[in-house]
């Protein structure tokens, strides 16, 4: 797919899984690798941005995140999840520059991209980041227009996400 995910690790995996079924039919964006290990999955993916218009915010939040998320969900069953990759959301308001002036107007920071990524979590996983660093304000993504970086204007768009049964191996996360 255009999109692309790669994972690549020293220890062979059990099994590989490349594909995502999102509204009947097989994700063709490249955008979702698990890997099985012997004691959890690794998922990696590249969450679809709703665009500059917010033409796509329906497909990613409607089709795409619920496909993820019950197929995140269906993996914990056997195994622990660690999730992570580009999730395309700044979920709270610390984790964007200005909150005030993209609120629903950018992708990425609309409420609709907000509450399905809360709902996720709180079906029994978790921001690793945020779980160590409640009131950190740190990015992982700057534009690279108007000199953001240098600036500080940033979103926090990559995460590590893991099911709540393994926060207690979770000990360190520096941005």
């Amino acid at each position: 797919g255009y999109a692309g995910t790669a994972v690549f690790s020293k220890v062979e995996p059990l099994s590989v899984r490349t594909s995502l079924v999102v509204a009947g039919q097989p994700d063709n964006e490249g955008r979702f690798v698990a890997l099985e290990f012997s004691s959890f999955w690794l998922v990696h993916t590249y969450v679809p941005n709703a665009g500059q218009k917010l033409e796509r915010l329906k497909y990613r939040t409607e089709s795409w995140d619920k496909a993820l998320f019950a197929e995140l969900k269906a993996l914990d069953q056997s195994k622990p999840v660690v999730w992570c990759g580009d999730l395309n959301v700044a979920h709270q308001e610390i984790d964007i520059h200005d909150p005030k002036g993209n609120k629903n107007k950018t992708a990425g920071f609309t409420d609709a991209e907000r509450e399905s990524f809360g709902g996720f979590l709180a079906s029994g996983f978790v921001d690793t980041f945020r779980h160590l660093n409640e009131l950190v304000q740190a990015y992982t993504y700057f534009s690279y227009r108007f000199g953001a970086r240098g600036k500080n204007k940033g979103w926090r768009l990559d995460y590590f996400v893991v099911s709540s049964t393994l926060l207690d191996n979770v000990v360190r996360y520096p941005l």
